[in-house]
């Protein structure tokens, strides 16, 4: 029986909410610079569900990468082909921005353990549901502080001042 695991609520038979499923939640507080269009990230709460963490400091600098990848994804990571010969233009460290230190905002990382007592060792991977919830993370804490939401990412700068120019 399977109920436990799936329904988002307490069950009469006492089932409890989601388990078994990965999860994250993220909250980035940013700076935006409505001049420049620049976009600093500042702190990050994240709270992962992703069963039992067995080395707690080496789980959390796993998540902590993971935020550091999102805000990649979300402000600079973009790659540029020549629309003519289809070349890529953005081939090495030197023409492809990643995030670095100081580009790292300050990150706070929860751990639920919980509900995974049906998984073998009891808990699973957490690379990826560190990092998925960043980029729409920081998106929205653009849209609270400017009024513009972006759909297109990275949130660069020419297209943070287009898009707060049209409001």
């Amino acid at each position: 029986d399977r109920r436990g695991y799936v329904t988002p609520f307490a069950l009469p038979d006492g089932g409890t909410v989601g388990r078994g499923f990965t999860g994250s939640v993220h909250v980035m507080e940013v700076e935006v610079d409505t001049l420049l269009g620049a976009v600093r990230p500042t702190r990050c709460w994240a709270g992962i569900a992703a069963g039992r963490m067995y080395a707690q400091r080496p789980a959390r600098n796993q998540c902590e990468g993971g935020v550091v990848q999102g805000i990649g994804y979300a402000l600079y990571e973009q790659r540029r082909d020549d629309p003519r010969t289809g070349t890529v233009l953005t081939a090495n460290l030197e023409d492809y921005r990643l995030p670095g230190i100081g580009d790292t905002p300050e990150i706070e990382v929860h751990f639920h353990e919980e509900g995974w007592e049906h998984v073998p060792g009891g808990g699973v991977g957490i690379g990826e549901v560190s990092t998925i919830g960043v980029a729409a993370a920081v998106g929205n804490a653009v849209f609270d502080a400017t009024g513009w939401r972006p759909h297109e990412l990275p949130i660069r700068p020419d297209r943070l001042l287009e898009g707060i120019g049209a409001k």
